[in-house]
């Protein structure tokens, strides 16, 4: 490789490494400075030392330095980013307000019992005076009998505070609020009907409120012509974004099918955007016509953009097709791996938080792979029927961008689909028919019964897809599911995937040996992680809202006291307790009933296992004198419990007193004050989060 070649190769993984480096120490506005004052150094003195001096030490110093700016600026960037969008206001100040006014700057998302809207705050009131704020905030509205239902740019007089959203409180579960920190966004509130009222219905023409407008008239076309709820759904989604009604049960049937790509535009929906119009007018892509070419591809991929809400994936696609179309504007020869990167350097620079949404990782995996592989894993096989042929293009499409993307898919995720070869075959024309003849149906709405024909045209070919796609979800081989990947695990599949690919193509024995070992470095890695895993004896006391549950994890054996059977309560422990279970790589869950190191006395349990010992107190009277007596390493005490908590700290000699999620907030720092200055360690999974005890 020619470095050369590739000079955002090198600008744009500095860059990223400056982000990596601000997320990870999290440093303060004085630490800045005194890196500013450290980098004017280093620069003085590389000017120093480098002038009139040409030789080899000296370009080889010039690029180092070029580096560590580069470096810095995505340091500084992610640190501006981060000072610019946290709140000023404490919580505690919060606490003290009593209104605020906020504006609708989103479409409403629905849940099971809210509905949800991105709004920024714009005042909030202080007793009697009202102080200006500008923070966007997440607010749900309870449902109950009349959902609200706002326009962009309705402003609202809420009654009571925002507060701040919290991070995620169980181990290696997904944390919405760093999501959404990431964003901008640190606030919320729950909202009851009789608590707000609009106080100004103000549409502003802004280029956000239009692309809504726009897209809530598609969605009108889209109704009208497509009958059934389902397919609707389906059209609405890829088409201009809206995704919000698609149920949960066809959510999992695209999941597990490996097709849920389509829905969320993205980068395949702009590209199909950008082949169609560019295919249509390639007889203007010549030199004096070539800006014609260009602004109607440019027109065309913004347009689409546009109308599907101006979301962030959708102008991240756009803006690296922007780049590939200036660069074909302007004859340049450069890599379409640089124009790529060009771009990731640019979103990066102004957005830095987006390198850790998952689908921008996924886009630019993914468009990466199928640069670097599709011609490779198309020539592989030549197919002479046209029609056939086609089929095999999709296949060495979805192979390419699968095979660059598994491990993200899998780190994420936590499953693989099988299947996705051949339910992409059908997923993509679907893709593509929909996003043409959805275009097409919105253009010639009013011509009479052409629509009416598209519509059931359309909405038959996605019904057709989507039976197809409930037949495979139904397979129980069609999704492995259950798996886990650690970060340096999927580093270095990635890195596998790289060097055995080179191999293949340049037939260079270094690249296969690079393989090998970074192979057995996994390998390695792997065997470690499951020998310390088989040996892991370990108690997790997990926070979900107003629950007791806990795991027990003896190597690789799961004994929990949580009844799966439920269907709530296996929502519960798929978002909040799977992701713990995984990382344990935990094959069998038990009863707690079938551990022979917990004993039953009446409603309480007691665990004893490496001369620790672990209660978990429901009644406190049927404890014999014969249990008072025996020191007890962690208690474990619910809401019920804490009126009798002077009696049991007499009773009971208590090393570690553990508040579980049925103890409020209120009442966890109640218990604090009230056994402050005692030799008793006390932990509230209310406020501190899961609790982890090694036995």
């Amino acid at each position: 490789m020619k470095w050369i070649e590739y000079p955002f190769l090198r600008i744009t993984s500095a860059l990223i490494i400056g982000i990596l480096i601000n997320n990870s120490f999290k440093y303060t506005n004085i630490s800045c400075f005194y890196l500013m004052l450290f980098a004017v150094i280093i620069f003085s003195f590389y000017f120093l030392l480098s002038w009139k001096s040409k030789n080899l030490w000296n370009k080889k110093l010039r690029g180092g330095v070029g580096l560590f700016s580069f470096i810095l600026m995505g340091y500084l960037s992610s640190q501006l980013n981060y000072d610019v969008r946290k709140p000023l206001l404490s919580p505690d100040s919060l606490s003290a307000s009593t209104f605020y006014t906020s504006t609708i700057i989103s479409k409403p998302a629905s849940t099971a019992k809210t509905i949800k809207y991105k709004v920024e705050i714009d005042q909030i009131k202080f007793q009697d005076s009202w102080s200006d704020v500008y923070e966007e905030a997440i607010l749900y509205f309870y449902k109950n009998d009349t959902p609200p239902d706002f326009d962009y740019g309705d402003k609202l007089l809420i009654k009571g505070h925002p507060v701040y959203v919290e991070n995620q409180k169980n181990p290696y579960a997904f944390d919405y609020a760093l999501y959404l920190q990431r964003q901008g966004i640190y606030l919320q509130d729950y909202i009851s009907t009789e608590d707000f009222m609009i106080i100004n219905e103000n549409h502003d023409s802004s280029p956000y409120y239009l692309s809504l407008y726009i897209g809530d008239y598609a969605e009108k076309v889209l109704s009208t012509y497509i009958s059934s709820e389902r397919e609707l759904n389906m059209a609405k989604a890829m088409l201009i974004g809206r995704r919000e009604e698609i149920t949960p049960e066809m959510e999992y049937v695209y999941e597990s099918s490996g097709t849920a790509h389509i829905l969320a535009v993205s980068g395949l929906h702009v590209g199909i955007i950008y082949l169609v119009f560019s295919s249509i007018f390639k007889f203007l892509k010549r030199r004096k016509s070539n800006w014609i070419y260009f602004g109607i591809n440019f027109c065309a991929i913004w347009s689409f953009a546009f109308i599907t809400g101006l979301s962030p994936s959708a102008q991240r696609a756009a803006t690296m097709l922007t780049f590939i179309l200036i660069a074909e504007f302007t004859q340049r020869k450069s890599s379409i791996y640089n124009t790529i990167l060009a771009s990731a350097f640019f979103i990066l620079l102004f957005f830095p938080n987006l390198l850790f949404s998952v689908s921008f990782q996924l886009s630019f995996t993914a468009v990466f792979g199928i640069v670097y592989l599709y011609k490779k894993i198309y020539r592989l096989i030549y197919v002479k029927h046209r029609f056939i042929n086609f089929f095999w293009q999709i296949t060495a499409l979805s192979l390419s961008a699968q095979l660059a993307t598994f491990p993200i898919t899998i780190y994420y995720f936590n499953q693989f689909p099988v299947l996705f070869l051949f339910t992409n075959l059908i997923a993509i024309p679907t893709a593509i028919s929909t996003i043409v003849g959805g275009l097409l149906l919105l253009a010639t709405s009013q011509l009479g019964f052409v629509p009416i024909l598209l519509g059931k045209v359309l909405g038959g070919w996605i019904y057709f897809y989507n039976e197809i796609m409930v037949i495979v979800s139904r397979l129980t081989f069609a999704t492995l599911e259950d798996l886990y990947l650690k970060p340096i695990y999927v580093f270095l599949i990635i890195c596998c995937v790289i060097f055995v690919l080179q191999f293949i193509t340049t037939k260079k024995l270094y690249f296969f040996r690079y393989f090998s070992i970074l192979l057995f470095v996994l390998s390695g890695l792997v065997i470690v992680d499951h020998y310390q895993k088989s040996r892991q004896q370990e108690v997790i006391f997990y926070h979900v809202n107003n629950k007791r549950y806990f795991d027990i994890y003896l190597g690789q054996n799961c004994f929990t006291n949580i009844n799966s059977n439920n269907v709530e309560i296996r929502k519960e422990v798929n978002f909040n307790i799977t992701p713990a279970r995984n990382y344990h790589l935990i094959k069998n869950v038990y009863d707690l009933e079938n551990l022979k190191i917990v004993r039953e006395i009446g409603s309480n349990t007691l665990i004893h296992w490496n001369n620790k010992t672990i209660l978990i107190l429901n009644e406190l009277h049927i404890l014999t004198k014969k249990y008072t007596h025996i020191p007890i390493d962690y208690l474990v005490i619910g809401k019920e419990m804490i009126r009798d908590l002077p009696e049991i700290t007499g009773l009971l000699n208590i090393k570690n007193l553990i508040l579980d999620s049925t103890v409020s907030k209120a009442a966890g720092e109640k218990v604090r004050h009230q056994v402050n200055g005692n030799d008793t360690n006390i932990h509230s999974i209310k406020i501190d989060g899961a609790y982890k005890i090694s036995i």
